[in-house]
């Protein structure tokens, strides 16, 4: 995991002060897109464990940009019945993609299965998405040529953000940062070896306080429960379960900026989301509740 030292807790309403994190005093929303040009493509993975109608991933990649490279490794997971008809799941959540991406990463949607018999293997075709394209790589896709897998970031939407905090306890990919939207942690899952209690990287929960399908409350409480210091918890105010999907979506900033910090050690970024500043993470977005604990 990349290392990163912070130093302070920080929970809204409570400003103070975090040294070096340099950010702007202007109150100005944070863009979503970064400043590479990006480029998508389809590539076959293979292999999923859940009932799937194809297996594919979407991936997008910057194709030119400040730096040549390499780009960490982001999978994102799509929600329940998200997929069912062709290109749905792009159309929903092509912005959040596109976003991510832009700001230097490759990042793999998989197109799996739809449905709650298999919820639990979700998971699984993330962490067999990593294996794939860490494997095989430019042999699979060009898009994949300056893929760097020693940082990997996973994300995901309510069934895909329950995946997505499952992955983040699954030790050998490289894992080193999570963001969970909207994650269905829910009680009556056997969670075993993969309750937040195991996870084992910095983890950004995002909720909203009109979300009726996965309340804030189920996601306070996986935050409460992960140990991991470098958390997140942002509720945002008026938004509902399927907030990731829209197109005015209020997560892709501190999305990317989450893994700016963490996969690359981006100190502007972490003052985005650590930070204590007018445009920083607990201070500028409209929060219900919004905690941070960064790592040690």
């Amino acid at each position: 995991m990349v290392p990163l030292v912070l130093a302070l807790t920080t929970s809204i309403g409570r400003p103070n002060t975090v040294q070096d994190f340099p950010i702007e005093n202007e109150a100005r929303e944070i863009p979503s897109m970064g400043p590479f040009a990006i480029n998508l493509t389809v590539v076959t993975i293979g292999g999923f464990v859940t009932p799937t109608k194809t297996q594919t991933a979407y991936v997008y990649y910057p194709v030119s940009g400040p730096t040549h490279g390499p780009f960490p490794f982001v999978v994102y997971m799509h929600g329940m019945a998200m997929d069912i008809e062709p290109d749905q799941m792009k159309t929903l959540y092509e912005g959040e993609w596109e976003a991510i991406a832009s700001h230097g990463f490759v990042v793999a949607a998989p197109r799996s299965g739809d449905g709650v018999s298999y919820y639990q293997d979700f998971y699984k075709d993330q962490l067999r998405t990593i294996e794939v394209a860490r494997e095989l790589g430019a042999s699979l896709s060009p898009a994949l040529a300056n893929a760097d897998f020693s940082h990997v970031g996973v994300a995901g939407h309510s069934m895909g953000g329950d995946a997505t905090c499952r992955s983040a306890a699954a030790p050998g990919y490289n894992i080193s940062a999570a963001v969970a939207l909207h994650p269905s942690m829910w009680p009556t899952m056997n969670r075993g070896a993969f309750a937040p209690t195991n996870i084992e990287v910095p983890t950004f929960f995002g909720t909203g306080n009109l979300d009726v399908v996965v309340p804030a409350e189920i996601v306070k409480k996986a935050y409460d429960e992960d140990p991991h210091a470098g958390k997140v918890l942002a509720e945002i105010d008026g938004i509902g379960h399927m907030e990731p999907t829209n197109k005015g979506d209020k997560w892709r900033a501190y999305a990317a900026q989450f893994f700016l910090c963490h996969l690359k050690t981006n100190a502007t970024a972490c003052g985005y989301i650590y930070g204590s500043g007018p445009q920083s993470l607990c201070h500028f977005t409209k929060m219900t509740d919004c905690k941070v604990t960064p790592a040690r």
